[in-house]
C-alpha cells in the first residue's frame, strides 16, 4: 500500500473517533436534525437518522441512497447492516460493489 492511500486511511479512522456531529447536512448542503443517533462503544456519535423533506421518507446518514417508510425501517436497517462502531454498511457477499 502507498503512503498516500496509508495517511488517508490513517486520517479517515481518525475522523471517525472524533465527534462528528449532532445533526448533518442533506445533499443541498442544508442543516439537518438527527431524529436518533447512533454512538460506537466510546461514545462516538457515528450515524444518524432524520426523515429527508424531499421526498418524504427517512435515511441513515451514512447510507446515501437508501431510503426507508418509516424511522424504524432506518433504525432497524442500521443495526442489522452497518458497523456499530464506525457507523459504515457492513460488506454483504453479492451486494453491488462488493465480491
Amino acid at each position: 500500500m502507498n503512503a498516500a492511500l496509508l495517511g488517508n486511511a490513517v486520517e479517515a479512522v481518525e475522523a471517525m473517533k472524533k465527534p462528528k456531529f449532532s445533526h448533518g447536512q442533506d445533499r443541498n448542503g442544508m442543516d439537518i436534525r438527527f431524529s436518533t443517533v447512533f454512538r460506537n462503544s466510546e461514545g462516538v456519535e457515528i450515524a444518524g437518522t432524520w426523515l429527508d423533506q424531499e421526498c418524504g421518507e427517512w435515511a441513515v446518514s451514512t447510507v446515501s441512497i437508501t431510503r426507508f417508510s418509516t424511522e424504524q425501517e432506518a433504525i432497524d436497517y442500521f443495526r442489522k447492516r452497518c458497523d456499530l462502531e464506525t457507523g459504515l454498511p457492513l460488506k454483504i457477499s453479492g451486494s453491488f460493489g462488493f465480491g
